[in-house]
Protein backbone atom coordinates (compact mmCIF):
# COMPACT_ATOMS: atom_id res chain seq x y z
CA UNK A 1 0.00 0.00 0.00
CA UNK A 2 1.35 3.15 -1.02
CA UNK A 3 2.24 5.35 2.19
CA UNK A 4 1.08 9.07 1.89
CA UNK A 5 2.68 12.19 4.07
CA UNK A 6 1.98 15.47 4.85
CA UNK A 7 5.05 17.63 3.77
CA UNK A 8 4.14 20.82 5.29
CA UNK A 9 3.44 24.79 3.34
CA UNK A 10 7.07 24.68 2.73
CA UNK A 11 8.63 21.33 2.78
CA UNK A 12 10.56 21.96 5.32
CA UNK A 13 13.11 19.17 7.21
CA UNK A 14 12.03 19.11 10.08
CA UNK A 15 8.37 18.15 8.85
CA UNK A 16 9.48 14.95 6.26
CA UNK A 17 12.33 13.62 8.29
CA UNK A 18 13.15 12.28 12.57
CA UNK A 19 16.64 11.89 14.09
CA UNK A 20 16.80 8.05 15.80
CA UNK A 21 19.74 6.67 17.45
CA UNK A 22 20.44 3.79 20.00
CA UNK A 23 22.73 4.34 23.21
CA UNK A 24 23.90 2.78 26.11
CA UNK A 25 25.61 4.46 29.32
CA UNK A 26 26.91 7.21 27.28
CA UNK A 27 25.03 10.07 27.83
CA UNK A 28 27.80 12.95 27.78
CA UNK A 29 28.27 12.40 23.86
CA UNK A 30 23.99 11.81 23.68
CA UNK A 31 23.79 15.29 24.46
CA UNK A 32 26.52 16.26 22.03
CA UNK A 33 24.66 14.49 19.62
CA UNK A 34 21.41 16.39 20.50
CA UNK A 35 22.76 19.77 20.92
CA UNK A 36 24.40 19.63 17.84
CA UNK A 37 21.00 18.36 16.39
CA UNK A 38 19.50 21.45 17.63
CA UNK A 39 21.98 23.80 16.52
CA UNK A 40 21.60 22.94 12.85
CA UNK A 41 17.72 21.90 12.49
CA UNK A 42 16.69 23.73 16.01
CA UNK A 43 13.49 21.85 16.92
CA UNK A 44 13.62 18.57 14.57
CA UNK A 45 12.19 15.52 16.23
CA UNK A 46 15.09 13.37 17.98
CA UNK A 47 14.23 9.44 19.05
CA UNK A 48 16.32 7.71 21.37
CA UNK A 49 15.94 4.01 22.87
CA UNK A 50 18.00 3.24 25.59
CA UNK A 51 18.75 -0.09 26.73
CA UNK A 52 21.55 1.47 29.82
CA UNK A 53 21.60 -0.11 32.96
CA UNK A 54 20.68 3.09 34.58
CA UNK A 55 18.74 6.04 33.19
CA UNK A 56 19.31 9.72 32.82
CA UNK A 57 16.81 12.33 32.84
CA UNK A 58 16.47 13.91 29.01
CA UNK A 59 13.61 16.11 29.63
CA UNK A 60 15.22 19.24 29.06
CA UNK A 61 14.80 18.37 25.13
CA UNK A 62 11.81 19.06 24.33
CA UNK A 63 12.06 17.40 20.87
CA UNK A 64 13.22 13.93 22.07
CA UNK A 65 11.13 11.36 23.02
CA UNK A 66 13.13 8.97 25.40
CA UNK A 67 12.40 5.41 25.36
CA UNK A 68 13.85 3.70 28.22
CA UNK A 69 14.50 -0.41 27.39
CA UNK A 70 14.94 -3.61 29.62
CA UNK A 71 18.76 -3.38 30.62
CA UNK A 72 21.35 -4.33 27.67
CA UNK A 73 18.24 -5.39 25.69
CA UNK A 74 20.57 -4.92 22.52
CA UNK A 75 22.14 -2.59 19.46
CA UNK A 76 19.51 -3.69 16.71
CA UNK A 77 16.28 -4.15 19.24
CA UNK A 78 17.34 -0.72 20.16
CA UNK A 79 17.37 0.72 16.15
CA UNK A 80 14.17 -1.38 15.43
CA UNK A 81 12.17 0.22 18.57
CA UNK A 82 13.21 3.46 17.39
CA UNK A 83 12.42 2.91 13.97
CA UNK A 84 8.78 1.67 15.20
CA UNK A 85 8.08 5.25 16.50
CA UNK A 86 9.23 7.59 13.62
CA UNK A 87 6.13 9.04 11.65
CA UNK A 88 7.77 11.17 9.29
CA UNK A 89 8.37 10.05 5.60
CA UNK A 90 12.17 10.07 6.09
CA UNK A 91 14.94 8.98 9.15
CA UNK A 92 17.96 9.76 9.44
CA UNK A 93 19.81 7.41 11.69
CA UNK A 94 23.49 8.26 13.22
CA UNK A 95 25.31 6.74 16.00
CA UNK A 96 24.79 8.01 19.90
CA UNK A 97 29.03 9.05 19.32
CA UNK A 98 28.49 11.37 16.44
CA UNK A 99 27.08 14.77 15.69
CA UNK A 100 25.79 17.47 12.82
CA UNK A 101 28.02 19.74 11.69
CA UNK A 102 27.68 22.42 9.10
CA UNK A 103 27.93 19.51 6.24
CA UNK A 104 24.98 17.29 8.03
CA UNK A 105 23.01 18.51 4.99
CA UNK A 106 19.56 16.79 5.50
CA UNK A 107 17.92 19.18 2.65
CA UNK A 108 20.17 17.26 0.34
CA UNK A 109 19.68 14.13 1.05
CA UNK A 110 16.21 14.20 1.34
CA UNK A 111 15.91 15.54 -1.98
CA UNK A 112 18.28 13.04 -2.69
CA UNK A 113 15.57 10.05 -2.25
CA UNK A 114 12.82 12.35 -3.21
CA UNK A 115 14.54 11.97 -6.79
CA UNK A 116 16.29 9.22 -7.22
CA UNK A 117 13.94 6.73 -5.81
CA UNK A 118 16.48 5.39 -3.91
CA UNK A 119 15.44 4.40 -0.26
CA UNK A 120 18.74 4.35 1.86
CA UNK A 121 21.34 7.49 1.40
CA UNK A 122 24.64 7.34 3.65
CA UNK A 123 27.42 9.70 3.94
CA UNK A 124 31.24 10.28 5.52
CA UNK A 125 33.01 11.25 8.49
CA UNK A 126 34.59 14.64 8.98
CA UNK A 127 38.53 14.75 8.13
CA UNK A 128 38.09 11.29 7.03
CA UNK A 129 39.13 11.16 2.85
CA UNK A 130 37.18 7.56 2.33
CA UNK A 131 33.66 7.40 1.91
CA UNK A 132 32.55 4.08 4.02
CA UNK A 133 30.65 2.41 0.65
CA UNK A 134 31.10 -1.80 0.24
CA UNK A 135 29.23 -3.81 -2.01
CA UNK A 136 28.51 -7.48 -2.56
CA UNK A 137 29.74 -9.21 -5.34
CA UNK A 138 28.68 -12.27 -6.49
CA UNK A 139 30.79 -15.59 -6.12
CA UNK A 140 29.13 -18.68 -8.32
CA UNK A 141 30.14 -21.78 -6.66
CA UNK A 142 31.61 -24.93 -8.29
CA UNK A 143 29.99 -27.21 -5.34
CA UNK A 144 26.37 -28.46 -4.14
CA UNK A 145 26.80 -26.31 -1.32
CA UNK A 146 25.90 -22.88 -2.33
CA UNK A 147 27.48 -19.59 -3.74
CA UNK A 148 28.90 -16.95 -2.45
CA UNK A 149 28.46 -13.44 -1.73
CA UNK A 150 32.08 -10.67 -1.64
CA UNK A 151 32.16 -8.11 0.39
CA UNK A 152 34.37 -5.57 -0.97
CA UNK A 153 35.10 -1.98 -0.59
CA UNK A 154 33.77 0.10 -3.42
CA UNK A 155 30.78 1.42 -5.25
CA UNK A 156 28.80 0.72 -8.62
CA UNK A 157 28.41 3.55 -9.95
CA UNK A 158 27.66 7.71 -10.03
CA UNK A 159 24.37 8.34 -10.37
CA UNK A 160 23.10 10.45 -12.74
CA UNK A 161 22.18 14.24 -11.22
CA UNK A 162 23.95 13.56 -8.21
CA UNK A 163 27.76 13.48 -9.22
CA UNK A 164 29.05 13.26 -5.54
CA UNK A 165 26.65 10.01 -5.04
CA UNK A 166 27.58 6.48 -6.02
CA UNK A 167 25.29 3.47 -5.88
CA UNK A 168 26.72 0.44 -3.41
CA UNK A 169 25.08 -2.00 -1.23
CA UNK A 170 26.39 -0.93 2.85
CA UNK A 171 27.01 2.33 3.86
CA UNK A 172 28.64 3.73 7.02
CA UNK A 173 26.40 3.98 10.43
CA UNK A 174 24.59 7.78 9.37
CA UNK A 175 22.60 7.63 6.89
CA UNK A 176 18.54 8.82 5.80
CA UNK A 177 16.41 6.32 4.97
CA UNK A 178 12.87 5.96 3.55
CA UNK A 179 10.93 4.89 6.41
CA UNK A 180 7.97 2.89 5.11
CA UNK A 181 10.49 0.75 2.80
CA UNK A 182 13.17 0.07 5.50
CA UNK A 183 10.51 -0.61 8.49
CA UNK A 184 9.50 -3.92 6.04
CA UNK A 185 12.86 -5.12 6.55
CA UNK A 186 13.73 -3.86 10.08
CA UNK A 187 16.75 -4.77 11.88
CA UNK A 188 16.39 -7.91 13.70
CA UNK A 189 16.17 -8.26 17.28
CA UNK A 190 17.64 -11.56 17.91
CA UNK A 191 20.16 -11.28 20.46
CA UNK A 192 23.44 -12.49 18.12
CA UNK A 193 22.94 -9.15 17.15
CA UNK A 194 22.31 -7.15 20.96
CA UNK A 195 26.30 -5.94 21.07
CA UNK A 196 27.40 -5.22 17.52
CA UNK A 197 25.68 -5.17 14.11
CA UNK A 198 25.42 -3.25 11.09
CA UNK A 199 26.32 -4.71 7.50
CA UNK A 200 24.12 -7.76 8.70
CA UNK A 201 21.29 -4.88 8.08
CA UNK A 202 22.35 -4.40 4.41
CA UNK A 203 22.23 -8.13 3.59
CA UNK A 204 18.90 -8.60 4.75
CA UNK A 205 17.94 -5.72 2.44
CA UNK A 206 19.72 -7.43 -0.46
CA UNK A 207 17.36 -6.99 -3.29
CA UNK A 208 14.68 -4.48 -1.58
CA UNK A 209 17.05 -1.39 -0.65
CA UNK A 210 18.66 0.58 -3.22
CA UNK A 211 21.57 2.00 -1.55
CA UNK A 212 23.88 5.29 -2.17
CA UNK A 213 26.82 7.06 -0.63
CA UNK A 214 27.42 10.87 -0.69
CA UNK A 215 30.98 11.82 -0.37
CA UNK A 216 29.21 15.96 0.42
CA UNK A 217 27.36 14.77 3.31
CA UNK A 218 29.54 14.49 6.70
CA UNK A 219 28.75 13.99 10.49
CA UNK A 220 31.12 14.09 12.97
CA UNK A 221 32.60 11.14 14.73
CA UNK A 222 33.65 11.95 18.64
CA UNK A 223 34.67 8.01 19.35
CA UNK A 224 33.98 8.14 22.53
CA UNK A 225 35.70 5.12 24.62
CA UNK A 226 35.98 6.37 28.13
CA UNK A 227 33.32 3.97 29.43
CA UNK A 228 34.50 1.10 30.93
CA UNK A 229 31.21 -0.74 31.55
CA UNK A 230 30.08 0.68 27.68
CA UNK A 231 33.57 -1.01 26.36
CA UNK A 232 33.19 -3.81 28.13
CA UNK A 233 29.41 -4.93 27.04
CA UNK A 234 30.05 -3.12 23.31
CA UNK A 235 33.14 -5.70 22.26
CA UNK A 236 32.62 -8.87 21.76
CA UNK A 237 34.38 -11.92 21.69
CA UNK A 238 34.91 -14.52 18.21
CA UNK A 239 32.37 -17.06 19.47
CA UNK A 240 29.35 -14.45 19.76
CA UNK A 241 30.61 -13.18 15.80
CA UNK A 242 31.16 -17.31 14.85
CA UNK A 243 27.59 -17.40 15.65
CA UNK A 244 26.31 -13.76 14.22
CA UNK A 245 27.95 -15.21 11.12
CA UNK A 246 25.96 -18.49 11.21
CA UNK A 247 22.55 -16.96 11.81
CA UNK A 248 23.23 -14.45 9.33
CA UNK A 249 24.27 -17.15 6.70
CA UNK A 250 21.04 -19.63 8.00
CA UNK A 251 18.45 -16.25 8.02
CA UNK A 252 19.25 -15.21 4.52
CA UNK A 253 19.87 -18.68 2.70
CA UNK A 254 23.71 -18.10 1.86
CA UNK A 255 26.43 -20.55 1.76
CA UNK A 256 28.85 -17.97 2.88
CA UNK A 257 29.58 -14.28 3.18
CA UNK A 258 33.36 -13.65 2.19
CA UNK A 259 34.21 -10.61 4.03
CA UNK A 260 37.72 -8.90 2.38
Amino acid sequence: MLHLYDHGEDNAVKDRVTVITKTYLRYAVLRKLIDSVNQYYSGLKIIVADDSDTFEDLSDYKNVDHYKMPAQKGWFAGRSLALSQVSTEYFFWLDDDMIFTEKTDLKFTMKFLDETGYHIVGGRLTDIELTFAQRYDYVPSNNDDGDCLSRKEGSYKVIPGFPTCSSTDIVLNMFMGETQTVRSIGFDPNPVYARAAHSEFFADGLGTFRVASCTNVEVQHLGDTSNRQYNKARHTGGVVNYYKLKYIYFRNNLFNLLIR
